[in-house]
């Protein structure tokens, strides 16, 4: 040390570094600067992680990784820090994010309603949406029809962020993230009715199947599939889960509806299906399927079945209870709609 120098205080915190400032555009055409978000020195990042402590599988989930995500809100973006977890189970190695998993490349909700959610909702390990934003611009696009588009030119132009200069991940996340945001406002179903529905196929000159019933004139196959599998919420009639009937309907169509849809509703415990009789033994064998306690046949296909019938609601007294108030041709009734659609698919 130099002699006359002033002694190092090491207690003493060292000058806060000059930070980078953002460009604010108000209403009246002025600008202003403002902070960029970024946690200033000595300011620790907010942590988002997963709400669930235990796997699907029953395992533990330990941490994995974090990652640096950007949270955007009616007041700017804010830097902060996702923690991904992973099952601890060797059979398993599922990720969680904060509000999803992901299996086979694919994102699964977990969030049952957005009070779960508290603040704010990941869709993306990177880029987060508060609730008051989302709510806001649901609202503004289905009032003011505004799109992700606009959406991303204002808030670039306001808050000047150049991670928004792409845009095109940020529109999809945002537009995902609203109608997730409506999904989880509604009121979660406590039972479903499924049925598949032939008027509504998709033609392709490619395919090649052998349909039932008469053939045509000239021998050719008819070029479609055989319709649209579809779960349905009986009391607000809205679309749960759609699949296109690749093949005839069976175990197999029903079984990767129920794999897609149980895992978002964990109240959900009665499900409608005309072969539900069919379908019992297998859902019996599945491990997956055991948060449902009541299989249905709905009351006009049930007319025609026996009184044997494990699922008839004519003649099982704690189906008659539990589906009282329940519409069960809910399936059907949503069809209807689709009558003059399935021209144009």
């Amino acid at each position: 040390m130099a002699s006359g120098s002033a002694p190092i205080d090491l207690d003493t915190p060292s000058p806060r570094p000059a930070q980078a400032k953002r460009r604010r555009v108000h209403c009246d055409g002025s600008a202003s600067e403002d902070d960029d978000g970024l946690p200033r020195v000595g300011e620790a990042r907010r942590i988002f992680r997963s709400h669930l402590f235990r796997c699907l599988c029953k395992g533990n989930l330990a941490e994995a990784r974090k990652v640096d995500a950007t949270l955007y809100g009616m007041s700017g973006p804010e830097k902060v820090s996702v923690v991904t977890v992973r099952c601890t189970s060797y059979s398993c190695r599922r990720t969680y994010g904060p509000h999803f998993y992901i299996d086979r490349s694919v994102k699964i909700n977990t969030l049952p309603d957005v009070d779960v959610a508290e603040e704010a909702i990941f869709l993306s390990p990177k880029i987060g949406f508060t609730v008051n934003y989302l709510r806001y611009h649901m609202l503004l696009e289905f009032r003011a029809l505004a799109s992700a588009r606009a959406a991303l030119d204002v808030y670039s132009r306001v808050c000047d962020i150049e991670h928004c200069s792409g845009g095109g991940h940020f529109r999809d996340v945002h537009g995902s993230s609203i109608m997730y945001f409506i999904a989880l406002s509604e009121y979660p179903p406590h039972d479903f009715c499924c049925d598949g529905h032939a008027k509504a196929h998709v033609k392709c000159d490619s395919l090649d199947k052998k349909h039932p019933g008469k053939p045509r004139a000239n021998g050719k196959r008819k070029p479609y599939g055989y319709g649209w599998f579809m779960a349905v919420d009986p009391r607000t009639l809205r679309v749960l889960g759609v699949s296109c009937l690749d093949q005839p309907e069976g175990d197999e169509v029903m079984d990767g509806i129920l794999t897609r849809l149980l895992p978002k509703y964990p109240l959900l415990d009665g499900i409608v299906l005309d072969r539900a009789c069919a379908f019992l033994p297998h859902a019996k064998r599945t491990r997956e399927f055991a948060q449902v306690g009541y299989w249905c046949v709905d009351y006009f296909h049930g007319a025609k079945h026996s009184d044997q019938c494990p699922c008839n609601p004519h003649y099982v007294r704690r189906l008659a209870r539990r589906f009282a108030n329940v519409n069960t041709s809910a399936a059907e009734q949503v069809f209807t709609w689709f009558r003059q659609y399935a021209r144009v698919c």
